[in-house]
């Protein structure tokens, strides 16, 4: 649930201002919203610091490195050499292995001709002999001209690689390469010792303390509040007053300390266009899916709705669908298992998700008689587990699964709306909502009609229009009159008209389902043929046929897992989202004193005091 939340202003003198910040960042319950530009000196040379602080320390940790050098305290100036110092290792580094690479490169183009000394070239040109490498393909040394003295070095896999001498001008008629500045075995001395650098540069970052690091960016990040608080806070008439945002529990609790220490203290209900914070509160099922919402990073606005809970029941079954074998829902099972015992650190949360959809994808591909892209049918017990109308190798069993595509969409758009109507009850509003039921359920009958050649055409027309009947007489009505809610309604006849359309598209969307999980399943069976034409003959086939089949399965469990992220969660984020009209616009609860995810360095909005 997201936690209701109570608007607050703490009006004090002005010289006050220092000891009153102090005294709410150790409170730890006020989410502060400046009222005015949060901008200064300071604030921006704070900012900048912390910036190059987490650049030094994302290094640290791409590297692997910074986790030496004890966990002493740096001061301030100390932390920034440091940082600058990290930075300047870094561009040594990258500069390091860019040679490197450019070495390695142009050994493995040169190396082909042996080890030679391009300087004995230099001498032979001095007394005008030109030295040329080329390559051809051996059926193509016949081009070389008749009267060219030249020398095949390599042979490999038909191509040979030349060297070529001329007293003259001398027609190759072939990609010349270029004579490198040292010889192979040079080059090999130079990767070494340009290895040894970078290793001591490597060794050089691990010696610096990140811990230290870290926490001189964490007084900076406390810093940087404290200043954007003061410099954000409003002043009138002399008095100072800040604004922020209080969990209503939290909201006797700050009047109590406001009282105590002799502030004065508002404390009101937030307005709808104020920027309230949102807070959310799970329960141990809607915690489930709280990975994936943060693996997306968006928060609900505060006056809009926590649906993690219904999220997590259709991605389960979206997931489900998309991977579609049983197969695979064995083998995520037991990767869920064997990382929860060997990784103890990971998310309770995290562990027990991956246990449900795995059980969910293991459970959908029994009931289709799918394991590993091949039929159970006539397999002891996988057999019996499958459902005849849904068998995953019966095509008649195709419309069967479009079918069902069709119903999750009803239900999930229709949840959408009928969790709407409860919250506008007892509004005329709540009809609106009713409406758009009835509209989807015309358009499920209509989609079934059109799609699977199924009856219900004739009820759908007036399903949809007895629910778009009730969207514009009712979706516009704010408790000021009846008619003037109507004439509003048929003003905006035309977007919903085209919200209507869009209703249909986003049923149609939800046959993704099926598509994607017949396109896994088929790409499944393919690797399965390809692995039988190689055979089981002998041990070279065998290797290879077991080769094909882990590579095949490997790399589509990769793209289920990539039409995972593209199409379950687009239809919880887009579709079922817009239409409960949600715009993940919310920002996040951070009381003062708390961790600073993000830093921002646009100007908070600007407001008037109460």
């Amino acid at each position: 649930m997201i936690v209701p939340m109570k608007k607050v202003w703490i009006l004090i003198r002005p010289g006050w201002a220092d000891e009153v910040i102090a005294l709410l960042e150790k409170a730890g319950m006020l989410h502060v919203s400046h009222v005015e530009p949060t901008e200064s000196d300071d604030i921006s040379r704070i900012r900048e610091e912390m910036e190059l602080l987490g650049e030094a320390l994302s290094i640290m940790k791409q590297t692997g490195a910074g986790r030496g050098g004890g966990n002493g305290e740096m001061s301030r100036d100390e932390a920034l050499d440091a940082a600058r110092r990290v930075m300047e290792l870094s561009g040594e580094m990258k500069g390091m292995r860019e040679e490197i690479s450019g070495l390695k490169r142009e050994l493995e183009e040169i190396g082909i001709w042996g080890d030679f000394d391009p300087k004995e070239a230099g001498e032979l040109k001095g007394v005008g002999i030109d030295v040329i490498l080329f390559s051809c393909r051996e059926n193509e040394l016949g081009r070389i001209p008749e009267d060219a003295a030249y020398s095949v070095i390599e042979r490999v896999e038909g191509r040979c690689y030349c060297a070529a001498f001329s007293m003259g001008r001398l027609d190759i008629p072939f990609k010349k390469i270029p004579l490198p500045a040292s010889s192979p075995l040079e080059m090999e001395e130079m990767i070494r010792e340009k290895g040894e650098e970078l290793s001591r540069l490597e060794e050089e970052i691990t010696g610096l303390a990140g811990p230290a690091l870290e926490d001189a960016f964490a007084r900076l990040e406390k810093k940087l509040d404290f200043e954007e608080v003061r410099s954000g806070m409003g002043i009138e008439e002399g008095v100072a007053y800040i604004r922020g945002f209080v969990p209503e529990e939290e909201a006797g609790r700050i009047t109590r300390l406001a009282t105590g220490k002799g502030w004065g203290a508002v404390v009101v209900e937030p307005e709808e266009d104020d920027p309230v914070p949102t807070l959310v509160r799970h329960s141990k099922l809607s915690a489930l899916f709280q990975p994936v919402m943060s693996f997306i990073g968006i928060t609900p606005g505060y006056f809009e709705y926590d649906t993690n809970a219904i999220f997590l029941v259709f991605f389960s079954i979206f997931f489900a669908m998309i991977a579609g074998d049983g197969g695979y829902g064995l083998i995520l099972l037991a990767a869920v298992f064997a990382a929860s015992r060997l990784m103890p650190t990971l998310s309770r949360e995290g562990v027990r998700l991956f246990y449900l959809l795995s059980g969910a994808t293991l459970l959908w591909g029994a009931v289709t008689g799918n394991w590993f892209g091949l039929s159970a049918s006539g397999v002891p017990l996988l057999g019996d587990m499958a459902i005849p109308g849904l068998s995953a190798v019966d095509a008649a069993s195709d419309e069967t699964v479009m079918e069902i595509c069709f119903a999750l969409a009803f239900l999930h758009l229709s949840a959408a709306h009928v969790w709407k109507g409860l919250r506008y009850y007892p509004s005329l509003r709540a009809i609106s909502e009713g409406g758009w039921v009835l509209l989807l359920s015309g358009i499920y009958l209509l989609t079934r009609s059109l799609i699977l050649k199924e009856g219900g055409l004739e009820p759908s027309f007036y399903l949809i229009l007895s629910g778009f009947t009730a969207i514009i007489v009712f979706s516009a009505q704010r408790g000021d009159g009846f008619l003037r809610g109507l004439l509003l309604g048929l003003k905006g006849l035309p977007v919903s008209a085209l919200d209507g359309v869009g209703g249909l598209s986003n049923m149609v969307s939800y046959v993704r389902l099926f598509a994607v999980g017949m396109a896994s399943r088929e790409v499944a069976a393919a690797f399965n043929s390809l692995a039988g034409g190689v055979g089981f003959d002998g041990p070279f086939s065998v290797a290879a046929a077991i080769f094909i089949l882990v590579f095949g399965h490997a790399v589509n469990m990769l793209l289920i897992a990539m039409s995972v992220i593209v199409h379950g969660i687009r239809l919880n984020i887009l579709e079922f989202s817009g239409h409960m009209n949600i715009e993940w616009s919310g920002i996040p609860y951070r009381p003062l004193g708390g961790n600073r995810k993000k830093l921002s360095t646009g100007n908070p909005e600007v407001c008037s005091p109460p």
